[in-house]
């Protein structure tokens, strides 16, 4: 009898085994890079998964960031799918669980979406194999036993459905932190995920990161990628534009809640998920080559220059670059030999053609890659145009001023860049053209501005103005003096104040503090705006003692009473 028991609790563990993957599978910011994942395995999914997708807006963020990545029928991302409910043979069907009666994973304790997977998969031409739901914001406000309901009814499926793969997944980031209830919750789903070997797609995680690897969830970071200093997503598309990240992102149409980099980095996850489900055990030796640029639809005149740019994946060696200007039929070399650091810098030949395209090929390997589609290689092209439209030709600034410019072009504008009084300041790749010009930093006076555009072919145009920086400035010099009278000695303190690029501002008041070493500033006089004309005046604090130090300094106000500027700081 003993014996019998033993078997049947040998065979209930080796059941559960086999119930959940090997080991947990965490899809996390560090599986957001499509790249790393060889073709063998995405054709390897998409031959033999078939996947039901449940979800609210939210969740449209894989689907969008998955068909950032489609292109046309015939590239390695594309797939098949439908867009409501179960149609058979389709890789992906897309709010496939709603049809069966819910939207997402709801709230605390909510199991509609259970329901929902069993009628779906209980109908009988039912082909799916792998189902994911996803939340909204229903792990913000959870609790620890909501979320218990929830992957206790998750574990329930799987052993109800042994043949079908089910995704575990954590809510978007909401900006409470890494103390917030949120966070709280997703740890808990990561927790069972890890120890019970589950698949989970860690949607937090992947938000709390931007591509770099650097850290935002301690920042404050919420699901539109907003943190406590900025938008991580804007600030590394402004710092890699020209990146083949950037690329797939210009692909994307939008992001629900969010920035298109997100959705896009979802979408890469997305299919490290199917590839690992499928059988790829998540690192690649696959080696690639890749033709980033001249890619298709560029104009490039004759005599300007480009750069060739490329991506490899695992070891490849030097390699070669060759052109064409009819459409493959015959190749001139550019560089027999080159190295393997992904651009090389191309004078463009006098060869004039729209139809041309460059081949990248290993030199002692078998890797090659051609443009995927035509680029043109042009004889005449009109410079650009550039004009700076504000601040307006001889016009008076202080503070900070947005200097704004509008450039266009026949082929587009590679960068605008913004000059005062001839030194470099700021750079735009991308309109709107703008600089946020600091005057206080600049003596006041007379500066130039000057914009300078620059086409794709390097072709340039140039803008400038002059402005007048009046910025008031209040400079003070303080000295300790003695006079005798008759057997006595008195000291007292001699103050001087300047106010300089007063320009068109009314001062109402100077105010000039003193304080002790190490005590706070006590106002010791006041002066009336209209009593120091030119900004200038001399105040004498008398009877200074002796053995003391002490400390000065001024501010001038407005109108309103507000402080315009604040002087330095002088002891005695």
């Amino acid at each position: 009898m003993l014996k019998h028991i033993y078997i049947l609790l040998v065979f209930i563990f080796s059941l559960s085994l086999n119930l959940q993957a090997q080991e947990a599978v965490i899809i996390d910011h560090n599986c957001a890079d499509i790249s790393k994942i060889p073709d063998t395995w995405i054709l390897e999914a998409k031959g033999s998964l078939r996947i039901g997708y449940g979800h609210t807006s939210h969740g449209s963020q894989l689907v969008t960031g998955i068909d950032a990545y489609r292109g046309d029928q015939g590239s390695i991302y594309y797939y098949s799918y439908s867009s409501w409910g179960l149609e058979t043979s389709k890789f992906l069907n897309d709010y496939w669980g709603n049809e069966g009666g819910a939207n997402d994973l709801g709230h605390n304790g909510n199991l509609e979406w259970r329901d929902a997977t069993v009628c779906m998969l209980n109908l009988a031409n039912n082909d799916r194999n792998v189902v994911i739901w996803s939340w909204c914001g229903g792990v913000s406000d959870n609790t620890q036993a909501g979320i218990k309901t929830y992957l206790d009814a998750m574990s329930a499926l799987e052993y109800q459905y042994p043949d079908v793969t089910f995704v575990y997944m954590t809510g978007h980031l909401d900006g409470s932190g890494v103390d917030g209830n949120l966070n709280k919750r997703n740890n808990q789903i990561r927790d069972y995920c890890e120890e019970n070997n589950k698949f989970l797609f860690d949607f937090a995680d992947i938000e709390s990161y931007d591509p770099d690897g650097n850290y935002y969830l301690n920042k404050g970071a919420d699901d539109s990628c907003l943190y406590n200093g900025g938008n991580w997503a804007e600030e590394w598309l402004a710092a890699n534009p020209i990146s083949a990240l950037a690329d797939w992102v210009y692909q994307c149409g939008s992001c629900a809640h969010s920035q298109r980099l997100n959705c896009v980095l979802k979408g890469g996850a997305f299919w490290w998920l199917m590839a690992r489900i499928a059988g790829w055990e998540g690192n690649s030796e696959q080696r690639t080559l890749q033709v980033i640029s001249p890619n298709g639809g560029e104009n490039w005149l004759v005599g300007s220059r480009h750069n060739i740019t490329w991506m490899t994946q695992g070891e490849v060696g030097r390699v070669k670059i060759a052109y064409s200007t009819d459409d493959e039929e015959n190749w001139k070399t550019i560089v027999s030999s080159t190295k393997n650091d992904g651009i090389y810098h191309w004078v463009i030949p006098d060869g004039v053609s729209a139809d041309c395209l460059v081949r990248l090929s290993e030199k002692s390997g078998t890797l090659v890659d051609i443009s995927d589609n035509s680029f043109e290689i042009i004889s005449t092209d009109e410079p650009p145009s550039v004009m700076i439209t504000y601040p307006a030709n001889n016009s008076e600034v202080k503070d900070s001023v947005t200097v704004q410019a509008i450039a266009t072009d026949d082929f587009g504008i590679r960068k605008v860049e913004f000059f005062v009084n001839g030194i470099l300041h700021h750079r735009d790749t991308a309109a709107p053209f703008k600089y946020v010009w600091d005057t206080t930093v600049c003596p006041g006076g007379s500066h130039t501005i000057t914009a300078t555009a620059t086409d794709t072919n390097g072709q340039q145009d140039s803008y400038a103005i002059s402005v007048t920086v009046r910025n008031i400035n209040l400079s003070m010099q303080a000295s300790r003096c003695e006079e005798i009278a008759w057997l006595v000695r008195r000291q007292y303190g001699k103050i001087e104040l300047s106010a300089g690029d007063i320009g068109s501002a009314t001062v109402s008041k100077y105010i000039i503090y003193r304080k002790e070493a190490g005590s706070t500033y006590n106002i010791i006089k006041e002066i009336e705006g209209s009593e120091a004309p030119g900004g200038m005046f001399v105040y004498y604090d008398r009877y200074l003692e002796r053995t003391k130090t002490y400390v000065y300094r001024a501010v001038a106000l407005g109108t309103n009473g507000q402080i315009l500027t604040s002087s330095n700081e002088e002891t005695v």
